[in-house]
C-alpha cells in the first residue's frame, strides 16, 4: 500500500512539475524582450502589454502600475497641451489600476506645472484629477498659483474649498495681510 502512495506522489510531482514548466515557457520572450520590464524601460508599451495580457488578472496590478508610470514618465518628458491628451487616453485606459493611483499622479504632474508656473496646463491636470479632493498642501499650491496669476480663480477655487480647515485658515491669513 505505501508503495502505490509512493507512485501516486511521484506521479503528482512530476505532473505539477510539467504543468509549472508549461506556464514557464508561455511566457518566453516576445520580439526579443524577456519581460515587460524589458520593454518598458525600452519604451516598447505595446510588448509589455502583451506580456501583462499573459498574466492573470490577479497578477496584472503591479505591472500595470509600472508600465503606467512609465508610460507617464514618457508623455510627460516634455509636458504641453498635447501631452495632456495624451494623459488623458492613458488615465481612461488604466482605471483597473484604481482612482487613487491616478489622482497620486495627476497630483505629481499639477506639482511640477505650478513649479513651471504654467497655470493653464495646471487647470488642463486638474480637470483629470478624479476625485477634486488635493492634499493640503497641494490646495494651498494651487491658491498661491491662483493668487499670483488670477484673482477671480483664487477665490472661485477658495470658497470651493472654504469649508476645510488648512483653506479656512489660509484665507483668514491672507485677508488679515492684504
Amino acid at each position: 500500500m505505501k508503495r502505490k502512495n509512493w507512485i501516486y506522489l511521484i506521479a503528482l510531482c512530476a505532473a505539477l512539475m510539467y504543468s509549472c514548466s508549461s506556464k514557464t515557457e508561455k511566457i518566453e520572450s516576445i520580439e526579443g524582450f524577456e519581460n515587460y520590464k524589458d520593454a518598458c524601460d525600452k519604451g516598447r508599451f505595446d510588448v509589455a502589454h502583451q506580456f501583462i495580457e499573459r498574466m492573470s488578472e490577479f497578477e496584472q496590478y503591479q505591472p500595470l502600475r509600472y508600465l503606467f508610470a512609465k508610460e507617464v514618465e514618457f508623455i510627460t518628458e516634455d509636458l504641453n497641451r498635447e501631452s495632456i491628451n495624451e494623459l488623458r487616453n492613458l488615465f481612461n485606459r488604466y482605471k483597473k489600476i484604481g482612482t487613487y493611483e491616478l489622482d497620486k499622479t495627476c497630483e505629481s504632474l499639477i506639482e511640477k506645472t505650478i513649479a513651471n508656473n504654467n497655470m493653464n496646463l495646471c487647470e488642463e491636470l486638474m480637470q483629470l484629477h478624479y476625485d477634486d479632493d488635493y492634499p493640503d498642501a497641494l490646495n494651498i499650491a494651487i491658491l498661491n498659483m491662483y493668487k499670483e496669476n488670477d484673482i477671480n480663480k483664487f477665490r472661485r477655487f477658495a470658497i470651493a474649498r472654504i469649508n476645510d480647515y488648512k483653506i479656512d485658515k489660509y484665507i483668514k491669513d491672507y485677508l488679515s495681510y492684504t
